[in-house]
């Protein structure tokens, strides 16, 4: 059963109400699904915490799961200099060494867009960039992130980056600023300027943009464990999952399979290495 996304609003006091009638629900539509599956939950909100006990004292069974790790900072309350100069000596030394690079190598140029009256053509700059990067195509399709960023611009939300050199745009990002928040979503470099650290560049000036204009008290770099957000974030959290399975026939097949089968051949090297094998032959 696929739901994109839970929005809650109730009030504190109203949580476990409004939770149990999330799982009534999926009482009353139980003929509609075998399992339903909840990944990224913000562990920190006292909704989830509600919701979980919904689940709990429902009929349902379920099971928790790690999703990912979240690198952030929080707290940040002075200027972007206050905040970088926490960063490590080699990191920031790091930063200037790719200034440097870069600034032999032509004329350097960052751009800070909220929407089409800073630059017209900002999408097509970062598409441009994208294009030519490492990063794959997403699999959540290829209007997903286009929409995003529409939406942001239209509330205001919006803080895309463009670094240019020599006019040629070669590192790009966006992050979504509200409610006191920077979520940093996607940050990509030309390849061809892999060399020149552009990427650490545009995303250090993106920092500077959201804490000293903006005025950001927490900077979330989302889903995921890569190696550069340790170096600009000091804090990570687990994402958890979870997934609830019905109580008709093929939803107790999976949850058995899910709970107990699936664990035995995880833990069984020979077993393992023959469903990794199986599995390669089926891709």
């Amino acid at each position: 059963m696929p739901i994109k996304s839970v929005i809650i609003t109730a009030a504190a006091n109203n949580l476990l109400a409004i939770m149990q009638r999330l799982v009534d629900y999926f009482e009353k539509t139980k003929d509609e699904w075998n399992i339903i599956d909840f990944d990224d939950l913000p562990s920190e909100e006292p909704w989830v915490e509600a919701f979980c006990e919904a689940i709990n004292r429902s009929t349902f069974k379920s099971k928790s799961y790690d999703c990912f790790g979240n690198w952030y900072s929080d707290e940040i309350n002075g200027t972007s200099k206050d905040f970088l100069d926490k960063r490590s000596k080699n990191f920031r030394a790091s930063i200037k060494k790719n200034y440097k690079k870069l600034q032999q190598n032509g004329e350097i140029d960052f751009r800070l867009v909220t929407g089409e009256r800073d630059c017209p053509d900002y999408f097509t700059h970062y598409n441009e960039v994208y294009s030519r990067s490492w990063k794959k195509e997403e699999r959540v399709g290829r209007t997903f992130f286009p929409a995003m960023v529409k939406y942001a611009e239209r509330n205001g939300w919006l803080r895309l980056g463009l670094l240019f050199l020599d006019g040629t745009p070669i590192a790009a990002g966006f992050a979504i600023v509200t409610g006191g928040r920077a979520y940093f979503e996607k940050i990509a470099y030309d390849e061809k300027y892999k060399g020149l650290g552009a990427g650490s560049v545009c995303l250090y000036e993106m920092i500077r943009h959201v804490i000293d204009m903006d005025s950001v008290s927490t900077i979330d770099f989302l889903r995921g464990d890569d190696e550069y957000k340790r170096h600009w974030v000091d804090k990570r959290r687990a994402r958890k999952g979870i997934t609830i399975y019905n109580n008709n026939l093929r939803g107790k097949y999976l949850s058995f399979m899910d709970k107990t089968v699936i664990p035995v051949i995880n833990g069984n090297k020979i077993v393992r290495k023959i469903k990794e094998s199986v599995f390669r032959r089926l891709r």
